[in-house]
């Protein structure tokens, strides 16, 4: 963790820890679900519901009609099908992404460190991840009026000795949705939402990989159970939202912090030590609710 001016503090992963290659796991996932007998239309989407048919639902895709006695719909953070289909509308934040070269002659314990700083922004924060001869960087903030980004971004490499001076390449930015509180529901007439597009990620982190497999899991459960939208609903609010909740309280009081503050937290020991449990939740070895007080 980089607290800027004061310093870094080192926090060792316990192993099992890794950097994913989205592009490559959405190409398993896909290659996964075709090998149990599922068909994929790659590049085809869903252009409108249609009027139901008997008990079906209709859709409308560029290759036709289709349809279907259930619907997971996850399609990202940005999509108008959610509230079309009288589901809630995500709030959204944005971040940028790039890759930065290895310098040569970095020690083998710099090419393996991943780094948060958390004196960058005030709702947000920086990062950079080693992967293979290039780290991948990046910051983020909690509002989606993210001013100046590309200045944040270069800024960042700037005031990061392993990555001053070398060039920022393959910029790219997206939206992700923000946590504010469980929706009123998550699934009605066969439709069941998840991942982004039901703005299950992180409220501290932005990261949502892990929430869009879990409820893909439950959604997926609930449907070859046969028990209905309701189900699906109510294993959302007992196995996820409660520390997707305790998750909104912490980054609210993190967006509260000013950046100067965090630096400065980086001297107290007790700092450090809610620093360490911080690390812990990334690494998935601990939930918010270890935290937090749910009172």
């Amino acid at each position: 963790l980089d607290g800027a001016w004061n310093g870094r503090q080192s926090y060792a992963l316990t192993g099992g820890t890794f950097v994913v290659d989205r592009a490559r796991f959405d190409e398993y996932l896909a290659r996964q679900a075709v090998a149990a007998g599922a068909e994929l239309w790659d590049g085809c989407r869903v252009v409108r519901r249609g009027a139901d048919h008997e008990d079906r639902i209709r859709l409308l895709t560029p290759r036709g009609m289709v349809f279907a006695r259930q619907v997971i719909l996850a399609a990202g953070a940005v999509t108008s099908l959610a509230m079309e289909w009288g589901f809630s509308l995500n709030q959204l934040g944005f971040c940028l992404e790039a890759t930065v070269p290895m310098a040569t002659g970095l020690d083998e314990v710099t090419q393996h460190r991943a780094l948060f700083s958390l004196a960058l922004l005030r709702c947000g924060y920086g990062w950079s991840f080693p992967r293979a001869d290039r780290f991948v960087v990046g910051v983020g903030s909690a509002h989606y009026h993210f001013r100046n980004g590309s200045r944040v971004l270069a800024r960042f490499c700037a005031l990061t000795p392993e990555l001053t001076g070398q060039l920022i390449e393959n910029v790219r930015g997206a939206m992700i949705p923000k946590f504010r509180g469980p929706w009123r529901c998550y699934a009605r007439d066969g439709i069941f939402v998840l991942g982004d597009t039901a703005g299950l990620v992180d409220p501290l982190t932005g990261e949502g990989i892990h929430y869009a497999v879990q409820s893909g899991r439950l959604a997926a459960e609930t449907i070859l159970s046969g028990d209905g939208e309701a189900a699906y609903d109510r294993r959302l609010r007992v196995e996820l939202l409660p520390d997707l909740c305790q998750g909104a309280k912490l980054a609210r009081l993190f967006h509260l912090c000013p950046p100067w503050l965090r630096a400065g937290g980086m001297a107290l020991p007790g700092f450090r030590r809610c620093a360490g449990r911080f690390v812990d939740i990334l690494e998935g070895r601990r939930d918010y609710h270890l935290l937090l007080p749910s009172r």
